[in-house]
């Protein structure tokens, strides 16, 4: 049978699209449109010159908001033999450390967390050490957020990634909904910290990176969930209206934002707030059967578009007697 799409896209634009719901056409705009088809390459390469800004002290969120099985886990994380944001953006990091060198030294280090159920959990640890952690999100006095107990992985090459990210994958919770036999039902957090050492003028630069897989937006009368799952999507929903709460505190310029209203929330602060980059895919269902859920998720985008994060401001400190590599092997090799 014919699956009727509810979507059309003006052939010449690529940031407008129209939604048909019963008799009624909706017309929103964005910064870009993906159209069926694009290729995950073209996709990641809009994120380029954010993942560069973290290599100069930036804090970046990149997040996927949708219903489920709407393919925000194909986009953050994609197949092995075409990867999503996640895998090109930590390639595009290696890449810059190479062209960077001997001028900077980097160091990359990566967590990843899972948000169930409002808890934080880390996906690096196995298990039954997990079992025996209390994961906590935590505050330093300077407000940098981490989380505390977890596991930070160096990675230096894009096995080092490919491996990493299996662990964390077979940790995570997912269980069938009725909107899709594999759910995920929880937010995945890869976090990735920087730390670049400019050699010539003994400055250092700190920038983080959050690559956000969020899970399934959809109504909780949609899901069929019951029992555990019911409790799981009303935290999930509640953590994504506190998501949208923040970006709407945000654009009004309030002085309080409740970032703590949520785990989610509390744990990406530092790369939400005034001072950091911002990136959402919205990704949504092109079927007429779902469109309550696809007008649902670009309404939350039209919300978050009109955020102003204002300006940006990388994280630099003068450092005064720290030695590169390079002097290290030059005074080995003297000895």
């Amino acid at each position: 049978a014919d699956v009727k799409s509810c979507l059309t896209f003006p052939v010449e634009e690529d940031f407008v699209l129209k939604v048909q719901n019963s008799d009624e056409i909706s017309t929103f705009e964005y910064d870009r449109v993906y159209k069926p088809n694009i290729p995950q390459e073209a996709v990641s390469e809009d994120t380029t010159e954010y993942i560069q800004s973290v290599m100069d002290g930036y804090n970046v969120s990149i997040f996927a908001y949708g219903q489920t099985g709407s393919g925000k886990t194909y986009t953050m994380d994609g197949p092995l033999d075409n990867p999503g944001v996640n895998l090109r953006a930590l390639e595009e990091l290696f890449r810059i450390v190479e062209e960077r060198t001997p001028m900077f030294e980097y160091n990359i280090s990566t967590s990843v967390y899972e948000i169930y159920n409002d808890k934080v959990l880390c996906l690096l640890t196995p298990a039954k050490e997990a079992k025996k952690k209390d994961f906590k999100v935590r505050q330093n006095p300077d407000g940098t957020v981490y989380v505390q107990n977890a596991k930070t992985i160096e990675v230096k090459c894009k096995k080092d990634v490919t491996d990493m990210i299996a662990v964390a994958k077979s940790n995570r919770k997912t269980a069938s909904t009725k909107m899709n036999s594999e759910s995920s039902r929880s937010h995945m957090l890869l976090e990735v910290s920087v730390r670049g050492f400019n050699v010539p003028a003994n400055i250092e630069y700190l920038g983080k990176l959050f690559l956000v897989d969020l899970a399934g937006s959809e109504r909780v009368a949609k899901s069929g969930a019951t029992g555990a799952r019911l409790k799981e999507a009303a935290e999930i929903n509640k953590s994504l209206t506190a998501l949208g709460d923040v970006m709407q505190s945000l654009q009004k310029k309030q002085k309080f934002i409740p970032y703590r209203n949520s785990t989610l929330t509390y744990l990406m602060q530092n790369s939400l707030g005034g001072h950091a980059k911002t990136v959402m895919f919205i990704n949504i269902c092109p079927t007429a059967q779902h469109v309550g859920e696809t007008l649902s998720s670009l309404k939350f985008a039209q919300r978050v578009a009109k955020v102003e994060l204002g300006q940006a401001k990388k994280t630099i400190q003068k450092v005064s007697k720290k030695i590169s590599k390079l002097e290290k092997k030059q005074r080995a090799g003297k000895r």
